[in-house]
């Protein structure tokens, strides 16, 4: 029996999907390096859900908890995303793993800073925790001068937060490859697991260091 529960075109949509998954699957099972992307991206989200498990009281440590699930579900739909060749949007969402990273590193750094997060208002928030002065006071804590926690947040900016010619770039298909793009896929892949290795771990033993 035919499902009818979605209009004609949205499941033929979903049929073309899964065609380019399995294309997607295919070209990771040939690829080493690809598989290894994955198996990172796959601890960072398992991580990220025993630390939903811990059974705490302490409102901070909740937050964390919290942020853990949002990188989660990003993660999550992000690679359900690039298998079914939406590699711009998949991208999108790495830029919102990236600024929750670098928060979460933020916060590993001076726990005194997750409830002051929680308690500010959006004023202050956007003064104190905007992307960029996380980006800035990170910079200064590691003494980094080369500014590439920016330039990798607006690459992901460039390709896909914004409409400019580089984000026209992610929906040109090739002539032989059509929309599952390899060099795409490949670099979505790669950034994820660079997402979760360029932050620092869910742990509540780095979230409660002073």
């Amino acid at each position: 029996m035919a499902d009818t529960s979605l209009p004609k075109n949205l499941r033929t949509l979903h049929r073309g999907e899964e065609v380019l998954r399995r294309k997607a699957l295919a070209l990771v099972s040939e690829d080493k390096r690809l598989q290894l992307h994955l198996v990172v991206v796959e601890r960072a989200m398992e991580l990220a859900d025993m630390l939903r498990q811990f059974d705490t009281r302490d409102e901070d440590l909740k937050l964390v908890q919290v942020l853990g699930m949002r990188i989660f579900n990003a993660f999550g739909a992000g690679v359900k995303l690039a298998l079914s060749g939406y590699n711009q949007i998949a991208t999108l969402i790495m830029r919102d793993i990236l600024e929750t990273v670098f928060l979460l590193d933020l916060f590993a750094g001076d726990r005194t800073l997750i409830e002051k997060w929680r308690r500010a208002d959006k004023k202050a928030r956007m003064k104190e925790f905007s992307p960029l002065r996380v980006r800035e006071k990170l910079d200064a804590r590691y003494g980094h001068t080369g500014n590439k926690r920016a330039a990798l947040y607006e690459m992901f900016a460039e390709l896909a937060g914004h409409p400019t010619m580089k984000s026209v770039y992610m929906l040109r298909p090739r002539k032989r490859a059509g929309w599952l793009r390899l060099d795409r896929f490949r670099r979505w892949i790669s950034g994820a697991s660079a997402g979760c290795r360029c932050g620092v771990p869910l742990s509540g033993r780095h979230a409660g260091r002073a």
